[in-house]
């Protein structure tokens, strides 16, 4: 090593430089002036000091004086550098120490120097390495508990336990009763944050400083609120435990009580319940505070998300009735994010649970009543008879529902189960005959003629009908499927589950409106004699089915296989007539349904409250085989098949060509040339704009349709 030849009035800025390069030896000339310089000031010291005592050694014969080896000015020589530093371990420290701050410090204030600390300091420049500095030289007691705690080991530089200056700081220590203190109560999440939010250094439990900030308790500290939870009044201070120790203060056995520090009055509510009285006997499935509220995310109590985690951290215990709660409607409606709806705690209570069969529990048969009218005001006696927590495969307990639910279960299968072959067969023999070159002529060539199927009352009222059925498709499906992350985007797309809501039931009142439309126009063919009474149920011009209709059904299906010819239809096919009588059944059954759950109070004050139970199961099932065989089944019937594709706009321009009209509807064709009827049915071609409406109202539907189709096909099959 080279050394400098520097003046002595720089002796210092040379030891500093010499020093940082990590050298302790120091050239000759510069130490023997500082051993000089050194020498007379001991001298002098030594003199002083001796003429004192032996004046006062008469006086004082019991007081042991002691004084520094060294001042802490001579220690800043180095350590007032800031860019002092050592590395250890792959660690780079610094040691550069402020005199201010440590002037200001609790130690500085109280006449502690250097060397009081670091004991070991026999000259400077002193060894390279340093003893830790034992606190427990002044702090025994501090020292004492902390050997037993989670904290006791190595330093940070091994990346175990904790050294006091860890959380106290070193030369900056402050009374925790001053707001620059780490100690200080709004400070200790960041002192303790200092390693638990670092995987390396504590491993998983670093997520804990996130979750705290996040949690109510780190919000209110974070917000300058002093009687706020602090780690320090869940975990201890010096004491810290493992959460699985007897001691610990929040281990299972003691956590209540830490928690009841704060919510006493909480606390005093929980102990009288059935989950506090269990916890009090030992039972260790008995829930505490942290079981329901987690310790360091806690939660508001009126925030959604607390709200809705209440139904999952219930049924953590509670796996049953958390499966028929989920599969209830207020159930479905909370897995969709909609918060103001009957939850666990809504008719349980939350820390005030008792059994059912006390009679202060909010569900006993005193209280039921009660307990429904928070959100039914107007309930009466019958409506306890509804159950929330329905299971349709309990037949010993849900007989009627039971039975309900079997019923539509099996003509949801068998109408699917049969339209769908019947669909396959079809397409199957189009697609072969359009390989052959045998597609229908008209498909190709139409003839530019057309004829008047649909007059504008019909056009208007299936308009109706497609739009109020894909509303209330989009905001009614989301509820049967409200576990799948498609129906909870959908939800949320329609503006939360109350708008939708509103929608559903504005369409309903659409459904009934244009039911009885229907039936108006019907009564008024009759009455005003434009078409008979026998005309409307029967003959080739009814939409009622006939046993001609059951002859076409057997001769299509000889066609699907290929064993005779297409048979010739008239106005209306079998399929068309089904689709038509789904709709009668489909209003009568879903309609009353709705209603009654649109009105259940109004329901039980005529009906038993089973009917709303029996309601939820008719509406859904009868909904979920609607859109099904609509979107699947009339889809490809109507606009999907060989003969249609891609669209048949016919129903919104009511006209259709001659040539479609003699393929599809042969007999229709011959009766109405006949009785000359096809004259007066004659009509000019759609107009433009009409033509791109149907294109585009058609292919919205469509749209809408099959992607919805294809989310229901996705929740079974996927």
């Amino acid at each position: 090593m080279s050394i400098p030849s520097t003046p002595v009035a720089d002796a210092n800025n040379c030891c500093i430089s010499l020093a940082q390069q990590g050298e302790y030896t120091f050239c000759r000339g510069i130490m023997m002036e500082r051993m000089i310089a050194r020498v007379k000031i001991t001298t002098v010291r030594i003199l002083i000091v001796s003429i004192f005592l032996v004046g006062t050694a008469p006086f004082l014969p019991w007081f042991a004086v002691s004084a520094s080896a060294f001042e802490d000015g001579e220690c800043l020589e180095c350590h007032g550098a800031q860019d002092l530093t050592v590395t250890r371990k792959d660690k780079v420290i610094s040691l550069y120490v402020d005199e201010n701050v440590h002037n200001n410090s609790i130690h500085g204030a109280n006449g502690i120097t250097c060397v009081d600390c670091h004991a070991d300091v026999e000259e400077i420049p002193h060894a390279e390495s340093l003893n830790p500095v034992e606190c427990n030289n002044c702090h025994d007691e501090a020292a004492e508990v902390i050997s037993d705690s989670v904290h006791s080991g190595e330093s940070l530089l091994t990346g175990k336990g904790a050294f006091c200056k860890d959380c106290h700081g070193s030369h900056d220590i402050l009374p925790a009763d001053n707001n620059n203190s780490r100690l200080y109560p709004l400070n200790i999440p960041a002192t303790c944050g200092i390693c638990h939010s670092d995987e390396e250094v504590v491993g998983s439990a670093a997520a804990v400083s996130s979750l705290y900030e996040e949690g109510q308790h780190g919000i209110s500290t974070s917000k300058g609120m002093l009687g706020a939870a602090i780690c320090t009044d869940c975990h201890g201070s010096h004491a810290i435990k493992s959460v699985a120790e007897s001691d610990s203060p929040a281990n299972r056995d003691n956590v209540v009580a830490t928690c009841s520090k704060c919510h006493v009055g909480a606390n005093e509510v929980y102990a009288q319940s059935i989950h506090g009285k269990s916890y009090a006997e030992g039972v260790e499935e008995a829930p505490t505070c942290v079981g329901c509220h987690n310790p360091h995310s806690t939660l508001r109590i009126d925030r959604d998300e607390f709200l809705l985690n209440t139904v999952e951290t219930c049924g953590e215990c509670h796996h049953e009735p958390l499966m028929t709660y989920k599969a209830s409607y207020h159930g479905q409606i909370t897995d969709l994010g909609f918060t103001r709806m009957a939850r666990c705690v809504s008719c349980h209570g939350a820390h005030d649970i008792l059994p059912a069969e006390d009679p202060a529990s909010m569900v006993s048969l005193e209280r039921q009543l009660d307990t429904c009218r928070q959100c039914h005001p107007s309930a009466g006696e019958n409506f306890i008879g509804f159950a929330p927590h329905l299971d349709h495969s309990n037949p010993e307990k849900f007989p009627v529902e039971s039975a309900v639910f079997g019923l539509m279960t099996a003509l949801l299968i068998n109408v699917f189960l049969i339209f769908s072959v019947h669909t396959l067969l079809w397409f199957i023999r189009s697609m072969f005959e359009k390989l052959k070159g045998e597609a229908p002529p008209h498909l190709g060539n139409p003839s530019g003629r057309y004829f008047l199927r649909f007059n504008y009352y019909h056009r208007i009222t299936h308009f109706l009908i497609f739009t109020s059925f894909v509303v209330l498709s989009l905001t009614g499906l989301p509820l049967k499927f409200h576990d799948t992350g498609w129906a909870k985007l959908l939800a949320a797309a329609l503006g939360g589950f109350e708008v939708a809501g509103i929608l559903h039931r504005m369409m309903g009142a659409v459904t009934f409106g244009y039911f009885a439309m229907h039936l108006g126009y019907v009564a008024y063919l009759w009455i005003s004699g434009k078409m008979k009474l026998l005309d409307i149920l029967w003959g080739p011009r009814s939409i009622v089915p006939q046993p001609q209709d059951a002859v076409d059904i057997a001769n299509n299906i000889k066609w699907f296989l290929g064993m005779g010819p297409k048979p010739k239809f008239n106005r209306f096919t079998y399929w068309e007539k089904f689709d038509y009588l789904a709709v009668f059944w489909g209003v009568a059954l879903i309609g009353l349904s709705g209603l009654v759950l649109w009105f259940p109070e109004l329901s039980t004050k005529l009906l038993p409250g089973m009917v709303i139970n029996i309601a939820w199961i008719i509406h859904a099932d009868e909904a979920l085989l609607a859109t099904g065989f609509i979107f699947l089944i009339h889809f490809y019937n109507t606009h999907l098949r060989v003969e249609k594709f891609p669209l048949d706009p016919v129903i919104l321009t009511g006209r259709i060509d001659e040539e479609e009209l003699r393929h599809e509807r042969p007999m229709e064709f011959a009766y109405r040339r006949q009785d000359g009827s096809l004259r007066e049915i004659e009509a000019t071609p759609p107009p433009l704009w009409l033509r791109n409406f149907s294109r585009v109202v058609g292919w919205t539907f469509v749209f809408l349709g099959v992607a919805l189709l294809i989310g229901m096909m996705s929740a079974f099959f996927v």
